[in-house]
């Protein structure tokens, strides 16, 4: 039984991991989408600002 929360327990903080990454990366996107860059995935590797 204890095995069996445990799972529970790793996978609904995965998922909150997950969700929440999402919601960030989405959001960084849009803004993002507004400076008209012709690379979509270009977030992605932009450390430095200057793409």
């Amino acid at each position: 039984m204890a095995i069996l929360i445990g799972m529970g327990w790793l996978i609904s903080m995965c998922s909150l991991i997950i969700v929440s990454s999402s919601i960030a990366i989405s959001k960084y996107t849009q803004e993002e989408i507004k400076k008209d860059r012709n690379d979509p995935y270009a977030y992605l590797f932009d450390i430095y600002n200057d793409c």
